[in-house]
């Protein structure tokens, strides 16, 4: 019997429906392959078929109500805690990213009957239908959230089964820009009518910035100390505060996008789209896109390699970790917590960055012209 969605690999069952999939039928495996494992996925495409068109199911329905003792039930007692509000927005949207391919597989289970086979499986699955970084994320919460559900008394923190897994890390991104090109892409964004998008590019190249953080900051975050100026952000990832340095270069760029717009509400995100909507995470990345391939056809780098293309130019030019903290809004200098004390970050502190990275670009310049 042929049952869509089912497939065979290894002397294993798994059901990985396609396209739009209602609620609860995510992809999942079935155990040893065979006709069990093929009934099981006839009744889910049964199950499926009817969720699509209306029909009623169990599996249908939106908010799920999990056997007592479940996975699924410690998680919405856990979403329900004053715990869920306080973790980071981005870090909230990742685990809710990874519950819904959890809860297909684990959600009515209860922890104490998951086995070590069980997360293997479903972490190589993840990894052969999405990606190798997808499934390590997926490890990463499934044991972040089994330390919940060990302090919420549902399971034990020491048997977690996913330690037997080898959560094998995808290797770090190491591409990188270059000044020169980044301001090829922001002129060219500038005639064909993204001025949004060039004014956002010389601003991340300056503070360093990821593009969340960039998309996000708003008029009221301009800070100005002399001739000096920069952004006080928080960062979007860790909450950690950050002053975002702007050269005199980004700083026109910015001024002459602003030129011909009144900034009536300092609290809306100061960077928009041609529609002249707040720049979302896929808008930003599309123009992107658009202009990166009319200037670099075939290019693959993006816009998160920014951040790293500086750093890299900060550290060649021997920048001060304490000045370098205070931009990326991270821990890279050592006592940190010292100097967050004793030393707050200030906008003098935050550019001579800048600075910093010219002597960077020279010196990795001449090292790459040197026979």
């Amino acid at each position: 019997m042929k049952v869509p969605y089912y497939y065979e690999r290894k002397g294993r069952a798994y059901w990985e429906p396609r396209g739009k999939v209602p609620p609860g039928f995510a992809a999942r495996p079935l155990g040893p392959a065979g006709d069990e494992a093929r009934m099981v996925a006839a009744k889910l495409y049964n199950a499926m078929w009817k969720a699509r068109r209306g029909g009623a199911g169990d599996e249908q329905d939106n908010k799920p109500k999990y056997p007592k003792g479940s996975i699924g039930e410690a998680w919405e007692l856990y979403r329900r805690t004053p715990e869920w509000p306080k973790k980071q927005p981005r870090t909230r949207e990742e685990w809710d990213r990874v519950w819904a391919r959890l809860e297909a597989v684990f959600g009515d289970q209860k922890p104490k009957t998951v086995t070590l086979i069980d997360v293997s499986e479903w972490r190589q699955l993840v990894e052969e239908t999405v990606s190798l970084r997808e499934a390590h994320r997926c490890i990463k919460i499934w044991r972040a959230l089994w330390q919940v559900m060990a302090a919420m008394k549902y399971c034990d923190a020491e048997n977690d089964p996913s330690f037997g897994v080898r959560n094998t890390e995808p290797a770090p991104r190491s591409q990188e820009w270059q000044l020169a090109e980044i301001v090829r892409i922001g002129k060219r964004a500038w005639r064909e009518g993204y001025k949004g998008l060039a004014a956002v590019l010389a601003v991340m190249w300056d503070g360093m910035m990821s593009p969340v953080d960039a998309r996000t900051i708003k008029p009221a975050h301009r800070i100005r100390h002399g001739n000096l100026q920069a952004f006080a952000i928080t960062r979007g990832k860790t909450g950690a505060l950050a002053y975002a340095p702007i050269t005199r270069r980004a700083a026109k760029v910015m001024d002459a996008y602003l030129a011909d717009r009144k900034v009536v509400d300092l609290e809306r995100p100061l960077f928009r789209t041609r529609r002249d909507s707040d720049y979302r995470k896929n808008s930003l990345a599309e123009d992107f896109r658009d202009i990166r391939n009319l200037v670099y056809p075939g290019d693959t780098r993006t816009l998160t390699d920014i951040r790293r293309s500086g750093a890299l130019e900060a550290s060649a030019g021997e920048v001060d970790p304490k000045a370098l903290s205070d931009v990326m809004g991270n821990t890279l200098a050592q006592s940190k917590a010292l100097q967050r004390t004793y030393t707050p970050a200030q906008i003098a502190t935050a550019s001579t960055v800048p600075e910093a990275r010219r002597r960077g670009r020279r010196a990795r310049s001449a090292n790459e012209s040197s026979p």
